[in-house]
Order: structure tokens, then sequence, then C-alpha cells
């Protein structure tokens, strides 16, 4: 295990963590496999992080429309 790699990696993946369009396709992967209370979680985030307001309005839709999903199914 190369520590610097390492190091590099979790850095790179905190980066990727506060990136709205991560978050979305998350959402898109979740979403699609019928896990709606997850899907809502990362719309929300993606909402939560994106950096213009029509990026934020459609995942936050999302978000609600997933959530109300999650709640029938649950």
């Amino acid at each position: 295990l190369d520590l610097a790699t390492s190091g590099d990696f979790l850095m790179a993946t905190d980066t990727l963590e506060r990136y709205h369009l991560l978050h979305s396709v998350r959402g898109d992967l979740l979403e699609s496999l019928g896990r709606h209370a997850e899907a809502a979680v990362e719309f929300e985030q993606a909402g939560v992080l994106a950096q213009n307001n029509a990026e934020r309005a459609l995942s936050l839709e999302r978000a609600r429309t997933n959530s109300e999903l999650g709640r029938e199914a649950g």
C-alpha cells in the first residue's frame, strides 16, 4: 500500500463528495434500482451542493419525488 497514493485517493474522494454531480449520479442509480428513499437523500445533497438555481431546483424536485415514492413503498 502506497501511503502517498492512498492519501491522494482519500483527498480526491473528499473532493468528489463535495461535487453535486456525484450525488446526482448516485441518485439516478438508486432511483433506477427502486431504492427511492436513498435516492432522495442523494438528490437532496446534490441540491445543497448545486452551484446554480436550475440544477438546484431539479435536484430538489427529484428528491421530493423519490421521497414520496419511498414513503409509498415503505
